[in-house]
């Protein structure tokens, strides 16, 4: 294939390759969130460890918002893993996630691994 990217030539590549192996390197350049509430919530997200959690009522009264509001938003996240929604849980439980439940419950067990 003529032009064809190696993934070690990508930097969203590498960035999910070193987290993949446990390693945490600074985020690849991502595109702009839609909206202002996105980019501060994508602010506070990325303030929360690996492997670490946070409700979804702590993080919006950190954010001066509403509960609601933060989990429409984190439902809006269109990068899981670089963006990272997982962190966010429900407090009485795991709380929603775009993809299959298992999956958030698997990144953050990952992430643990690592801590």
């Amino acid at each position: 294939m003529s032009g064809a990217k190696k993934a070690g030539d990508d930097p969203v590549a590498r960035w999910l390759d070193a987290y993949f192996h446990g390693r945490w390197l600074p985020l690849p350049p991502l595109a702009a969130a839609r909206s202002p509430f996105q980019q501060r919530l994508r602010a506070f997200l990325w303030r929360i460890p690996p492997g670490a959690t946070c409700t979804y009522g702590q993080l919006a009264t950190r954010m001066n918002s509403a509960p609601r509001a933060v989990g429409q938003a984190l439902r809006a996240n269109p990068l899981p893993v670089l963006v990272p929604c997982h962190r966010v849980v429900a407090a009485d439980g795991l709380g929603g996630f775009a993809a299959p439940g298992h999956w958030k419950r698997a990144l953050l067990a990952w992430e643990r691994r690592f801590r």
